[in-house]
């Protein structure tokens, strides 16, 4: 059986903060995040900062960054306790949290995976 379906796509991103810390928690959260028309990259950015320097206890580590191969798409990569931590944030986060990712869905259109990695 493969270990995935369909032609795999291999992006490079330059995070603002190495991910390694992110790559180790037991479930790593991909989300994609494509600039729509007519909106500001250097927002979307802004936005971005914010939310991952948020302080949560769920949260192993988050970082974001560009994507090499488009310029209107970025990469953060959030390291999360587990996917229940995640969905309990995203139910009853902070305000200031959901200000943010709604800013972001505003300026962006977002593609979220989980994944548990494993150490080859």
């Amino acid at each position: 059986m493969p270990a995935i379906k369909g032609v795999p796509e291999m992006i490079h991103a330059l995070f603002k903060d190495y991910p390694s810390s992110a790559f180790s928690a037991p479930v790593v959260e991909f989300a994609f995040a494509t600039l729509k028309e007519g909106k500001a990259m250097k927002e979307l950015g802004r936005h971005l900062d914010q939310l991952t320097d948020q302080d949560t206890k769920t949260v192993v580590s988050a970082t974001w960054g560009p994507v090499l191969e488009n310029r209107r798409e970025t990469l953060m990569i959030v390291g999360w306790q587990s996917i229940e931590a995640h969905q309990e944030a995203a139910q009853n986060g902070t305000p200031e949290i959901g200000n943010l990712i709604e800013q972001i869905m505003e300026l962006s259109t977002l593609l979220v995976k989980h994944a548990v990695l494993q150490e080859y």
